[in-house]
């Protein structure tokens, strides 16, 4: 038996500048190769890129009722409404950018065994993998920074994760009346998660955005992390 499944969404918001694309791939498969052996997996994949951009809307609707974002010349005016605190909001329409793209694998395979009759042996496998990058921008002349320098920042973050089953399962019926089921089992799981991330502010060109940071004149601050964990379970059950 197989199964193979694709699906596509995209969305774009109400906002200009804000939206999300996703695909998802899926494949599955059981066989029964005879009597005493079956294999199956299902794979998954899933992709995405997310734009946050700004909040225009927000931003618009604290400016003066009366106040218009050009001048006579059709320039875009940095404070409508000669209002020093609001800076025009149009500018973060191609100034803030905020872009997060996901990528998640993940798989579960099992094969079952039955060497002789009422003893079954089983092994599941769980390797997960997931990915993450974001990448922030938001240019000088926007009202994000309000002419303070341009500003960006890059992050990434990767987790993987195993999990790793062995089961062993008898059954029998003693005198056609009495039932007897034992079930061993033994467990792993381990998970390994690393990021790290850089900011800084006065980038030589906004057209470069996040992507040549370390040309920054200001390098605000970098991290990097790194976690790991590890799990072994034991399980006996009578019946």
């Amino acid at each position: 038996q197989i199964l193979f499944a694709a699906t596509y969404y995209n969305e774009i918001g109400v906002v200009k500048g804000q939206d999300f694309t996703r695909y998802n791939f899926r494949l599955n498969l059981d066989h029964q190769i005879n009597d005493w052996f079956k294999i199956g997996v299902s794979n998954n994949f899933l992709s995405s890129i997310q734009n946050w951009g700004s909040n225009l809307y927000g931003i618009a609707a604290n400016v003066q009722p009366l106040a218009v974002p050009y001048d006579n010349n059709g320039v875009l005016v940095a404070y409508p409404g000669n209002d020093v605190v609001l800076f025009n909001p149009i500018f973060d329409i191609d100034g803030v950018l905020n872009e997060i793209r996901r990528n998640r694998f993940y798989s579960a395979v099992y094969f079952e065994l039955k060497p002789v009759h009422g003893l079954t042996y089983r092994l599941n496998a769980g390797p997960d993998f997931f990915n993450l990058r974001q990448g922030q921008f938001q240019a000088s002349h926007t009202s994000a920074r309000s002419d303070g320098g341009s500003y960006g920042s890059y992050s990434t973050n990767g987790n993987v994760n195993f999990v790793l089953e062995n089961i062993i399962t008898y059954t029998n019926t003693f005198k056609e009346k009495h039932d007897l089921t034992v079930t061993l089992m033994q467990s792993i799981q381990t998970q390994r998660n690393e990021s790290s991330s850089i900011t800084a502010t006065n980038l030589p060109y906004d057209y470069q955005k996040w992507y040549n940071i370390g040309t920054a004149a200001t390098i605000n601050s970098i991290s990097r992390y790194l976690t790991q964990t590890h799990l072994t379970s034991l399980m006996g059950r009578l019946n």
